[in-house]
């Protein structure tokens, strides 16, 4: 499914040795040394990398940027409630002609309230007459 190369995952093991415990860097060291040499080690690093949580994830992540990204979108939940196209500056008014009741939206999604004359539902000044 993904083609990670063994040079992409020496370059972000790399970038993870400050990362590591002095144990775990010396070992990556060691390995990316290896690597220097020719030698194929990128299942080694990787297995090595799974031994902390911490750093098995930061590497997931430099890996597979496009998957973080994508889980990240996933996880979004909006917010509950009623925001359709309410706006703080929108403001409302009466529709009552006579009425000069007019409210303003303190924050986005914001409920109007009713007139407290005509107990009518107030509408954006925007769309009034119309």
């Amino acid at each position: 499914m993904f083609n990670i190369t063994p040079e992409q995952v020496y370059e972000a093991i790399r970038k993870l040795l400050p990362e590591m415990s002095e144990n775990m860097r010396k070992q990556a060291e060691e390995l990316l040394q290896r690597a220097q040499k020719g030698e194929k080690v990128d299942n080694d690093l990787i297995d090595l990398a799974r031994q902390d949580n911490k750093i098995r994830e930061a590497l997931k992540r430099k890996l597979f940027p496009e998957v973080e990204s994508r889980e990240r979108l996933l996880e979004y939940e909006p917010l509950p409630g009623n925001n359709d196209n309410i706006s703080a500056s929108t403001t409302y008014k009466c529709p009552e002609p006579e009425c000069e009741f007019t409210w303003h939206a303190p924050q986005m999604g914001a409920e109007p309230p009713l007139c407290p004359t005509h107990h009518r539902a107030l509408i954006p000044v925007s769309k009034k007459g119309k």
